[in-house]
């Protein structure tokens, strides 16, 4: 369980025309942004302390702690998912903020929607439409000008599948324990601050769909036509399929 045991296991990064020593092997990096940052929640509703970040994914291995998205990388990251061993893991600042044993046979090999949301102090997450745990949590969520690393921050956290339409917005985009599976990709929608992996190309899935236009850079993402939406133009594959 957790951020393994910091050994790295040598995956290439692919050239990108850019490089930084202290960047760890990774797939996706998108350069740090203001939005990362969350602010508490003090009941006044600052406008960035609600905030919903979800995402289409085909995983088809959990056994090498695979990290979803991260804001830096092990052992600093600030903010992550991993979803591991039949285990979905949220984690602030190093912590587990949610921890919930979830049946493999539900997310392996298959299409599943997650989404991770606080509201009013409370963190809740969906997965497939069907809302399965929450936390209390009312804190600051710092990224300490951190990166966001999606499909993995290296060492030994590969994702292996695929990874389409992640979307962060910067307030509450569902309201329900119960909400309807999108069918098709998801929107630029007030208060959205970052939206990819939506094209039909590798440069469309790099492209960031919001208003910000943030810098994607891709590590070892390749370009594939699998997708969530019926042959609807297509996906970042990580690792092995």
């Amino acid at each position: 369980m957790g951020w393994g045991n910091g050994m790295s296991i040598g995956w290439p990064m692919a050239s990108t025309g850019k490089s930084n020593p202290s960047w760890p092997n990774m797939s996706l990096l998108v350069e740090p942004n203001v939005c990362f940052d969350i602010p508490d929640y003090t009941g006044e509703k600052p406008v960035t302390s609600d905030f919903t970040i979800e995402w289409f994914q085909y995983l088809t291995d959990d056994t090498n702690h695979p990290r979803v998205w991260s804001i830096g990388s092990w052992p600093n990251a600030t903010h992550a998912v991993s979803i591991e061993n039949g285990n979905f893991y949220y984690w602030i600042n190093g912590t587990i903020v949610l921890s919930k044993s979830i049946n493999p046979s539900s997310y392996i090999n298959q299409w599943v929607w997650f989404v991770v949301q606080r509201e009013g102090g409370t963190i809740n997450a969906w997965i497939q439409g069907n809302q399965f745990t929450d936390a209390i949590y009312s804190g600051a969520i710092p990224s300490n000008g951190l990166p966001l690393y999606i499909g993995s921050e290296g060492n030994d956290s590969l994702f292996n599948g695929y990874l389409s339409n992640f979307r962060w917005s910067n307030k509450t985009e569902y309201n329900s324990p119960v909400i309807i599976v999108p069918t098709s990709n998801l929107g630029n929608t007030e208060g959205t601050q970052l939206l990819l992996l939506q094209g039909n190309t590798l440069e469309g899935e790099l492209t960031d769909n919001s208003n910000n236009h943030n810098t994607i850079i891709n590590g070892t993402g390749i370009y594939s036509t699998a997708n969530p939406f019926e042959e609807r133009e297509g996906s970042i594959q990580f690792g092995t399929v």
